[in-house]
């Protein structure tokens, strides 16, 4: 149904010079106009067809010179490395509880909503396809590292103190990094598609909007599927409900007051980094 809305929403391109686009959106009759240096450096140019998408960038010469590419490069490589430290930060963290604010949460509570700034924000200023990517190489990381520490897991002499201090840590850390890169291919996913359909949807504008709206659908979905994988052995179902409604209120706190916040401030320094442009036009 997602990926449904996302193809209706795409653009077809009416005309093109070196200061605007002139674009309908498909089966749409009205005809949007945006300078063509915006159509780049919001990534609009995600929603077109290829043909369309190299006209595009025939006429947008100058924002895809050497000095550029090599910025964009390295801001991605940056932000694709703090998605992917955040994971391995916070899931191996969210074994163990804490009390916070009268609630228990996961101890990695505040390092897990990063991942969706990061997700964000390589949607914003990289497009839908690099966030695919991404998803999809953070969870095949995630399966990895439970592959990897498992094998591991399987030689520790576990008949000596040090042993048993490491096998506390490590025995339930597979099934929660592949309970976790499921959720990352489900939960980032959406967050990725219903993102990338607000953009179109608002022109790439209203940037708080698109990221508050996707995190907080991606935020419960992500929840739901890890704890109820993870605990439904242990929590019985009053239990897990009421851990599952405290973590995603927390999260959706946190969200709003810090990491809406981060991202669009994370947006802004990279975009300027990136293209030397003001964003005075981003909501």
């Amino acid at each position: 149904m997602v990926i449904g809305m996302m193809k209706s929403r795409s653009f077809k391109l009416v005309s093109i010079s070196d200061d605007y686009v002139s674009y309908t959106v498909f089966n749409g009759e009205t005809i949007f106009k945006e300078k063509t240096k915006n159509i780049i450096t919001k990534n609009l140019i995600d929603f077109f067809s290829d043909e369309e998408k190299d006209k595009i960038m025939f006429f947008s010469s100058s924002i895809q010179s050497n000095s550029v590419k090599e910025r964009r490069t390295l801001a991605f490589t940056i932000l694709f490395a703090l998605y992917i430290i955040s994971f391995m930060c916070a899931i191996p963290l969210s074994q163990n509880k804490i009390i916070l604010f009268s609630t228990v949460q996961p101890m990695g509570i505040f390092i897990f909503p990063l991942t969706f700034v990061f997700i964000d924000s390589i949607n914003e200023i990289f497009g839908r396809n690099l966030a695919k990517s991404s998803v999809y190489s953070a969870s095949l990381a995630l399966i990895i590292s439970a592959f990897f520490i498992s094998t591991s897991y399987n030689l520790l002499d576990t008949g000596t103190t040090k042993g048993q201090a490491f096998s506390v840590v490590l025995e339930n850390l597979p099934k929660l990094l592949l309970i976790n890169s499921l959720c990352v291919l489900v939960a980032d996913s959406i967050n990725n598609y219903l993102y990338s359909y607000l953009k179109s949807f608002f022109h790439g504008s209203f940037l708080t909007i698109r990221s508050g709206i996707s995190t907080i659908v991606g935020q419960s979905i992500y929840t739901v599927i890890w704890i109820s994988l993870f605990y439904n052995k242990t929590l019985n179902i009053n239990n897990m409900i009421t851990y599952m409604f405290d973590n995603y209120l927390f999260k959706l706190i946190y969200g709003i007051a810090f990491c809406m916040p981060l991202t669009l401030i994370l947006v802004f320094i990279l975009k300027k980094y990136i293209f030397n442009i003001s964003l005075a036009n981003q909501k």
